[in-house]
C-alpha cells in the first residue's frame, strides 16, 4: 500500500523542474528529453535539487551537475553516496607510499 501511495506522489522530471525551477520553454523541454536518454530521472532530480540549493537555477548547471554526478559514477554506487564524493580519494594510499619512499631516501 505504502508503494502504491509513493507511486501517486512521484512526479514526472517536468513538473519537477518546473516546481523547482521556473515554466517549461520548448528548450528546456528538449534538453530534458536529450538527457533523459544518458541520465536516470533520479539523477536528473538530484542535479536539480542541487541546483536549488546552490540557488543557481539555470539549465547550464543542472547540465554541469548532470555530468559531474555520471563521472563520480551516480550517486549510490561507491563512496560515502554523496554527490560530491572525491573522485580521487582512492589515491591517498598512492601519495603515502611515494611520500614514506622520499623519506627514507633523505
Amino acid at each position: 500500500m505504502y508503494k502504491k501511495i509513493m507511486d501517486k506522489k512521484k512526479e514526472n522530471i517536468y513538473e519537477f523542474y518546473e516546481k523547482n525551477i521556473s515554466p517549461l520553454t520548448p528548450s528546456i523541454v528538449d534538453n530534458i528529453n536529450r538527457s533523459l536518454i544518458t541520465y536516470k530521472e533520479n539523477d536528473m532530480k538530484m542535479a536539480i535539487m542541487i541546483a536549488v540549493n546552490s540557488n543557481i537555477r539555470t539549465w547550464k548547471y543542472i547540465s554541469a551537475v548532470l555530468h559531474r554526478i555520471d563521472k563520480e559514477g551516480g550517486v549510490n554506487k561507491n563512496g560515502n553516496g554523496t554527490y560530491r564524493q572525491d573522485i580521487f580519494a582512492d589515491r591517498s594510499d598512492e601519495y603515502l607510499r611515494k611520500y614514506l619512499k622520499n623519506q627514507h631516501r633523505n
